[in-house]
């Protein structure tokens, strides 16, 4: 009950400080009156009996007092402000006419409320009622002596003193009220500025933090309660007032930021130094952002930490825009990294993946001859052919024959479906982006991504920028065009001097034993002797078998060019080297060579061809057997190094010096001390080396000459077993 009444009797409070101001003096002048009148109604029959007029305006004036302390409580000040000022004029009008002398607590009551009349009004209305309340007297007083209307008191004065005396007092209290008021109306006046102040301030400074995208926190250390600015709500994707906390915002970031966050308050506490850091976060309705937080401590008077204030900037776009210019440096310098298109193709997509989402994401070159496109590059969850395909009206050929890039939604593809010629293709996505290739102003292709689930994948700016990425991948396609047609040209250019100095060289091998067997064949017709006609024919079949190994050479040169893995059968490696030792025993014991075999038994079986794999060892095994003066060793041995077969072949011979070991396998080079023997065609390891690169293996030689030479092959078991895994038959499902 108590508490109630406390509540009734309180001023209220508006939205500005003006109006709570002239509330408070409102309030007041209304209790005032209320207790005056109170105290009036229970003093006064002591001293005097009421008279029922008296009885009547002091009821009245109670009844009025409450309705306006009622209507002031209900917060309608514009309505309480002008029925006082109404009910004051009355008063003072009808002072004269009443039972209230010049020094009766009646006249006080009217001149007090001239007083607050004049403060609730405005600055200069209190000379304005004391002016009009005389003219007022005067006018009465007039009346009353021409009989108009007739006084109901007698008073001790005559009614010109009294009216000269009602002027004075109104004319002194107008004065009063008119500083008073003046003095009131200048503090409302410095409150509505301060207030209009704070105001453009907390305007301005909303804006700021609106343009800025940065909001404030204070957290309360003791109470872990946190106080958020609007754009801190805004940041976060939730609606401004929900009261935070330390365990709420919890709900709203992962467990390792909450731990984060708690590790720099602990910081703070600790040094009382501000603190800076980083965080990623995903708001509400999903979006993920990056926010930059400045915490700064509060101290209190013992310099005990007591609260953190900060601020929070939302860097999203300031990061993506970094991103995004790291990303277009990285595209330009990958241009000078790949060697293919299909590499620098992937490497690119690499780097796009960095800002934007490239989990389905294609490159579709256009190839006008057949009408279909190609890709280069492909990446999807549903739909993996990458084969050629004509997709015609398609949205890829759609943005080629068009050369816009597209940004096209759920909506806007079923639209395009209704009005245009375009055919849905492949599998239905809630977006889809796509921008030309260019080269020059030729459309070459598109360079598409596209999501299947999420409507918000991309925006325009990720179409902005996929078609700045589609210019650098045209511009970087012609470079790589004029790359691979200068390199074209250089090694045309290449195979027509190797064609110039095989002709030489073939000529000239060739020319050689054709002289000798033209030779041989006149002698032959002229010459009687038996046994020198035998000579010739032995010196003729030996040219024609020169000629024979020459041709095969060619032959066997010109197709390890182009040879086909799909000829390769299983080799057992072991069963091959010892098949080609038992081919040159009757040389082996001819020239009383040593000949050693060191094969181990676990030799893995490889996929391999024969012929080629034979020919290779025979002419390594033949050239060691050959170079090798007679009681010599040569040692042939295989074994398993990790995931290598190794097998060696070494002589103790003639060697290689070592200005001829960087040319050995040089098409048609010879070194010098090798030429002192029988004459080859310069041919032979130089199929070596390409039958052994065919099959995946490293050959390396090494030499001291008057010492030996070891020739090493190094045969990688993973890919070869590769090769014989491909070629096994598959079982039927």
């Amino acid at each position: 009950m108590k508490s109630s009444v406390i509540a009734w009797l309180k001023s209220p409070t508006f939205d500005t400080n003006e109006k709570t101001l002239l509330a408070f003096y409102l309030n007041l002048t209304l209790i005032t009156a209320l207790f005056g009148i109170i105290i009036f109604m229970l003093v006064f029959p002591v001293i005097q009996s009421f008279t029922g007029r008296q009885f009547v305006s002091l009821l009245f004036g109670f009844s009025a007092v409450i309705y306006l302390k009622v209507m002031l409580n209900r917060k309608q000040l514009g309505v309480v402000r002008h029925i006082f000022l109404l009910l004051a004029w009355v008063g003072i009008a009808s002072a004269p006419v009443l039972d209230v002398g010049v020094y009766s607590p009646g006249m006080t009551s009217f001149v007090l409320l001239i007083l607050f009349a004049g403060v609730l009004a405005r600055q200069n209305m209190p000379i304005y009622m004391a002016i009009v309340s005389m003219l007022t007297a005067f006018g009465i007083a007039f009346l009353m002596r021409l009989d108009v209307i007739q006084t109901v008191a007698n008073h001790p004065i005559p009614i010109e003193a009294a009216t000269i005396a009602y002027c004075v007092i109104y004319a002194i209290v107008g004065a009063i009220t008119y500083a008073s008021s003046t003095i009131v109306y200048h503090t409302i006046d410095q409150l509505r500025d301060s207030q209009a102040e704070a105001n453009h301030s907390t305007y301005y400074l909303k804006r700021a933090e609106n343009l800025a995208q940065l909001g404030n926190f204070e957290i309360d250390l003791q109470t872990e309660a946190v106080k958020w600015s609007d754009q801190m709500y805004r940041i976060f994707g939730i609606e401004p007032g929900i009261p935070m906390s330390l365990k709420t915002y919890g709900s709203l970031v992962t467990a390792d930021m909450l731990n984060q966050v708690k590790a720099n308050l602990q910081q703070a506490i600790e040094t009382n130094e501000p603190y800076e850091v980083e965080y990623p976060i995903v708001t509400s309705d999903g979006i993920h952002k990056e926010i930059l937080v400045l915490g700064n401590p509060v101290t209190d008077d013992n310099g005990q930490v007591v609260k953190v204030f900060g601020v929070v900037q939302d860097i999203t776009e300031r990061k993506q825009a970094e991103r995004i210019q790291q990303l277009l440096l990285n595209i330009s310098s990958t241009r000078h990294t790949s060697d293919n298109l299909e590499t620098l193709s992937e490497k690119m997509i690499a780097q796009l993946g960095k800002v934007i989402n490239v989990k389905n994401c294609y490159i579709a070159l256009y190839d006008e001859k057949t009408g279909k496109y190609t890709f280069p590059y492909g990446t999807d969850e549903y739909d993996n052919d990458w084969s050629p395909q004509a997709m015609n009206n398609s949205l890829t050929d759609h943005v080629r024959r068009t050369g816009i890039a597209q940004l096209i939604t759920e909506a806007k593809h079923l639209r395009m479906l209704r009005e245009t010629d375009l055919d849905f293709t492949g599998t239905w996505s809630k977006v889809w982006v796509g921008a030309p290739l260019r080269i020059h102003q030729r459309v070459i292709g598109v360079i598409a991504v596209q999501d299947y689930h999420d409507a918000k994948a991309y925006k325009q700016s990720d179409l902005d920028l996929l078609t700045y990425v589609g210019d650098n991948i045209g511009s970087i396609i012609e470079s790589k065009q004029a790359e691979r047609e200068h390199i074209a040209l250089e090694l045309q250019m290449q195979k027509n001097e190797f064609l110039q100095e095989f002709i030489g060289h073939m000529t000239h091998d060739i020319k050689t034993p054709l002289s000798v067997i033209k030779n041989s064949t006149y002698l032959l017709k002229n010459v009687k002797d038996t046994s020198r006609q035998l000579e010739f024919i032995d010196r003729i079949d030996y040219q024609l078998d020169r000629l024979d190994r020459i041709i095969e050479d060619i032959l066997t040169i010109s197709r390890l060019e182009h040879i086909d893995q799909s000829s390769y059968t299983t080799i057992k490696l072991k069963e091959l080297i010892e098949h080609i030792t038992n081919q040159l025993h009757p040389k082996v014991q001819r020239r009383k060579i040593d000949l050693q075999l060191d094969l181990a038994h676990n030799l893995p079986v490889f996929m391999g061809n024969e012929s080629d794999l034979t020919r290779a060892l025979l002419n390594l095994v033949e050239n060691a057997i050959h170079y090798t003066e007679q009681d010599g060793r040569v040692m042939v041995r295989a074994f398993v190094d990790d995931d290598d077969i190794i097998c060696q072949i070494e002589d103790s011979g003639i060697g290689i010096s070592p200005d001829d070991l960087p040319f050995i396998f040089d098409r048609f080079y010879r070194a010098n001390n090798a030429r002192d023997f029988e004459r080859g065609t310069g041919l032979g390891l130089a199929i070596v080396k390409r039958v052994f690169e065919l099959h995946h293996s490293i050959i390396t030689v090494s030499s001291v000459v008057g010492d030996g030479t070891t020739f090493t092959v190094r045969m990688k078991i993973t890919e070869l077993a590769q090769l014989h895994k491909r070629s096994q038959p598959h079982p039927e499902s």
